[in-house]
Order: structure tokens, then sequence, then C-alpha cells
């Protein structure tokens, strides 16, 4: 068996295996794909959190009132009637370009990380800039919706983030 290592050394076209090159290479590959899967998890959790809360915005209870029946002096008062109505209801559909929009942009990322042939370093700016957009989406409707969204806007920042590590090399 030895004889077989030496003659195919001294032929001078073969190299002597590098153990730790190969090691290294291996590692610093299944960071890279720890990384990919970790950024791919955050994406596809972002683009679900922000469905989530668009259909609990478009279908749950946004609004509620309770109103009260006028009474003739000396009356009794009536029961208090307490009312409920979706976003939808309230402000017509055209509230449901506001609440897919996120929903959209998250989905761009996703589709961005999982389908676009580039390395990582391309692909980590897109979704954190899309991450950005949605934050700011998110600090501009504060007041109404926007609450909602953050989970999925500091998901998908985290997903860039992640993306956008460089290796180092050691």
């Amino acid at each position: 068996m030895d004889e077989g290592l030496e003659e195919s050394s001294s032929a001078g076209n073969h190299k002597p295996w590098n153990v730790q090159a190969d090691l290294s290479y291996l590692a610093d590959s299944d960071l890279c794909m720890k990384r990919y899967n970790a950024a791919i998890i955050f994406t596809v959790t972002a683009n679900a959190l922000a469905l989530a809360a668009a259909i609990f915005l478009a279908l749950g209870p946004a609004y509620q009132g309770e109103s009260v029946a006028a009474v003739a002096s000396g009356g009794v008062a009536g029961e208090p009637v307490r009312t409920t109505a979706t976003l939808i209801e309230v402000d017509g559909t055209r509230v449901l370009l506001l609440i897919l929009g996120p929903v959209l942009l998250t989905a761009l990322a996703a589709l961005a990380i999982t389908v676009v042939r580039a390395d990582s370093v391309r692909r980590g700016p897109l979704v954190l800039a899309l991450g950005v957009l949605l934050l700011a989406f998110c600090i501009a409707a504060l007041p109404s919706i926007g609450l909602f969204l953050l989970p999925a806007a500091f998901a998908l920042i985290i997903a860039g983030v992640v993306m956008s590590l460089r290796r180092r090399r050691i």
C-alpha cells in the first residue's frame, strides 16, 4: 500500500492531499448553507407573518362601537348595542391595496432569495432593502396597521442581514 503512494508522488503530477484545506472548505460551505437556510426561514416567516396580518386586518374586527337609544325624560334607558366592523366594511375594498402591499414585498423577497441565481452577497442587500422598505411602511402606517406588520419587517431585515454577511477567511 505504501508503494502505491510512493509511485504516485514520485510521478510528479499528483499533489498530496491537504486535509486542512478540504476541511476548511467544507466548514465554509456548511456555514454558507446554514446562513442560506436561516435566511430562507426568516424570509418565509416574514411572508407568513405579513399574510397572517393581512388576513386579520381584512377580516378581523377593526372597529368597535356601542350605542344606546335616546329616551324621553322619565323613561328607562335601553340596553347598549355593541357593533363591530372590519376595515373593508368601513373603508371599502381600496384598503386591500394597503393590506396586500406588505405581503407582496415579503413574497418578492422570498422569490429573490430562492429563485435568483446569484451569490448571497447580491441577494442579501436586495432582501435587506425590501425589509427596510417594509419597516418604513410600518412606521408611516403605525397609527393604523403598521404595528401588525412590524414582526414581518423585523424578520425580513434579519434575513437580509444574514444573507449579507460575508465569508471570512482565517
